[in-house]
């Protein structure tokens, strides 16, 4: 990766990782719930899309609004993690780019807080994530919360590769054992095992996941389930032109359409990297990443063309500059990805298109694809 040409990403980066120097690191244990089961170090969130019944007294139980955030949902663990994850990952980037300890210190820091101290520390597991009211205490698709964290991860490896100090590498070796402990929950608990095999974007983002916690913990036997089920995806999600029809579907077609492939992307990139190129790889009726790449491309350029009806949320702030262009176009040797992504902000105000916006930070994934 030539730094020079990332000139405008590297600012970027910087002027955030300066922020993040000032502020306070949190835990989970900061935001008590008092509808969560679970004890304080547990994650609890409530489920986006339902809301309190209007043909109860009580509310209960909640009902389903698909595409529609209800905004009484509790969110702040979810907020914290997504906060945490980009503290830690934009400190980790600016000491990788420029050597200032101030940098390195902080990350650790945030890591020590939020992975590590048994009294702040968040339990490796999500038993409680994505509960809905009336319903249940938590499901398997709250497992998709968590896919904040594979910047997290990218940042562990590539600081324990190099950082040698004895009390930091303490905190980074703690780091890396929680997410293998939380990896094996995933992988284990029947909440991880029916999202692995979930019809929509909710699988791929799981083995998004998967995949990059077992890179960073050396588990190649996960990287080869995760290769088996990328092919899978291929031939169940993806239609002969590219498109993902389970998300065209969607109240929000254009967001999940980007979602999905986004992180399909990741895992092909990153899977490429650790077992030799996958890319090519091709589902039984021609599908390939490249036509879903082909696919989107146009409507990302020109969202005016999109044929597939408007978002109820969030469609005018998009499309930005996702992750997916830079690192296929980079991977792939294709130069209008690439530019595309350039010519985007890479950041949003709106929380939401953030949210769904897996890595924040992609000059670290580059640096960690060799890219």
């Amino acid at each position: 990766m030539q730094i020079d040409a990332f000139k405008e990403e590297v600012c970027r980066v910087i002027v955030e990782a300066d922020r993040f120097l000032t502020v306070k690191e949190e835990s989970i244990t900061d935001a008590v719930c008092e509808s969560s089961p679970g004890s304080s170090n547990d994650y609890y969130s409530n489920g986006d899309y339902w809301w309190p019944n209007g043909n109860t007294e009580d509310g209960l139980p909640y009902v389903r609004k698909d595409g529609q955030s209800y905004p009484g949902a509790f969110s702040e663990h979810r907020r914290i993690l997504t906060d945490t994850s980009m503290a830690i990952s934009a400190l980790t980037c600016a000491y990788l780019l420029i050597r200032e300890q101030k940098y390195l210190n902080k990350a650790i820091s945030f890591m020590e807080v939020f992975f590590v101290h048994p009294k702040t520390r968040m339990n490796p597991s999500l038993i409680y994530a994505q509960a809905i009211p009336g319903v249940c205490t938590g499901r398997g698709i709250g497992i998709i919360d968590t896919l904040h964290l594979i910047d997290t991860a990218i940042s562990v490896k590539l600081l324990n590769d190099e950082i040698k100090d004895g009390e930091k590498s303490a905190v980074l070796e703690g780091v890396t054992s929680w997410f293998e402990q939380y990896l094996s929950w995933m992988l284990h608990h029947p909440y991880g095992i029916s999202e692995l095999n979930e019809h929509n974007n909710h699988s791929v983002c799981f083995c998004v996941q998967a995949a990059t916690f077992a890179a960073i913990t050396d588990q190649k036997s996960v990287l080869i389930l995760c290769k088996e089920k990328y092919i899978e995806y291929l031939n169940s999600q993806m239609a002969p032109d590219g498109s993902f029809p389970k998300e065209l579907s969607r109240t929000k077609p254009y967001s999940y359409s980007l979602f999905i492939l986004d992180n399909l992307t990741t895992l092909a990139v990153l899977l490429s990297h650790e077992l030799g190129d996958v890319l090519d790889l091709k589902g039984k009726e021609g599908q390939t990443l490249e036509k879903a790449l082909d696919f989107i491309y146009p409507y990302i350029k020109d969202k005016s063309l999109w044929p597939f009806g408007i978002d109820v949320e969030h469609y005018d702030s998009l499309p930005i500059g996702f992750p997916f262009l830079l690192l296929a176009g980079s991977r792939l040797k294709k130069e209008h990805l690439t530019t595309l992504w350039r010519s985007l902000p890479h950041t949003s105000v709106d929380k939401e298109v953030m949210r769904n916006t897996a890595i924040k930070y992609p000059l670290l994934w580059m640096k960690f694809l060799e890219l």
